[in-house]
């Protein structure tokens, strides 16, 4: 593993993004239900039905615009390291990735990368790490649960693998596709992927 020196393209702003503009869409919606709901009678009127409209609001706006700045990641990862190494865009995925002791009150994913294979290796070219895999060496490749699980919009692969310093595991998630229930879609055929079988 080494880190990269290159500018991160998993900014702190494209990050606030993808939770601040579902919020804005959605937090309207219950905070106006609660102005116009009526206590002596919570039937007439829009005000229950907006609340009761909210979750429903929140989750559409967090599935379409969650990962508002995807497309244009992926690309600009595409191009500095997807030319770099020969890899032609389409035998990429892209994705967001975490090491198992990040924690973030702000997106589960800690950094996004790149993941091809190369024969037997998988590469994994991140935002901040680099990782050349020998396919003989991974161990274990799992579906678990992240924050985007709770609302069905998605869920980790954990990949372990085996070094001569001991075992290695990093969390992934497709950012494939442009919505989050687009990529939950897309787990397993990243892990049979991982696992040389996709």
């Amino acid at each position: 593993m080494m880190a990269s020196v290159t500018p991160r393209v998993w900014t702190r702003s494209r990050q606030w993004l993808g939770n601040v503009l579902p919020a804005a869409l959605s937090l309207p919606i219950l905070f106006i239900g609660i102005m116009l709901f009526k206590v002596d009678d919570p039937f007439s009127g829009p005000g229950l039905w907006l609340i009761l409209a909210f979750p429903l609001f929140g989750w559409i706006s967090l599935n379409l615009l969650g990962l508002c700045t995807n497309a244009l990641m992926r690309d600009e990862m595409g191009r500095r390291y997807g030319r770099e190494y020969g890899t032609a865009p389409d035998e990429l995925w892209f994705v967001g990735m975490a090491r198992p002791k990040f924690q973030s009150l702000l997106d589960p994913h800690e950094e996004v990368a790149l993941i091809w294979r190369d024969g037997d290796t998988v590469h994994i070219m991140g935002d901040l790490t680099r990782h050349a895999i020998l396919q003989s060496s991974i161990v274990g490749i799992k579906l678990r649960r992240n924050v985007h699980s709770w609302v069905l919009l998605g869920g980790w692969i954990q990949l372990t693998w085996q070094t001569p310093d001991g075992y290695q595991e990093l969390f992934l998630e497709p950012r494939q596709r442009n919505t989050l229930l687009a990529n939950r879609r897309l787990r397993r055929r990243l892990a049979a992927f991982l696992a040389g079988s996709g």
